[in-house]
């Protein structure tokens, strides 16, 4: 049976740029600063239409903001793997 080794090569630029993308999607959130409202937990029903939408777009902002930091989280951790699998072929 023949030995081949695998090379993978990982750019530092790659995980500098996941890294720095975390770093702006962190300070968002912080820029947010958005208080936490006990009235969230009274039924949209009972709430007035326009504090609904509003409360709806505020929701789907921080839904899609949450799902940024995920895809960036995981290329992050996808990249590390990468990096370690590679050095440990050593």
């Amino acid at each position: 049976m023949k030995e081949r080794k695998l090379v993978i090569e990982i750019h530092d630029n790659a995980i500098d740029s996941v890294i720095e993308k975390v770093r702006l999607l962190k300070e968002e959130l912080r820029s947010l600063s958005l208080p936490i409202n006990i009235s969230d937990a009274v039924p949209a029903a009972l709430k007035p239409e326009e504090e609904r939408s509003t409360q709806d777009a505020r929701s789907v902002f921080l839904s899609n903001l949450d799902a940024e930091i995920i895809q960036a989280w995981s290329s992050l951790i996808a990249l590390l793997n990468t990096r370690l699998d590679a050095t440990s072929f050593d």
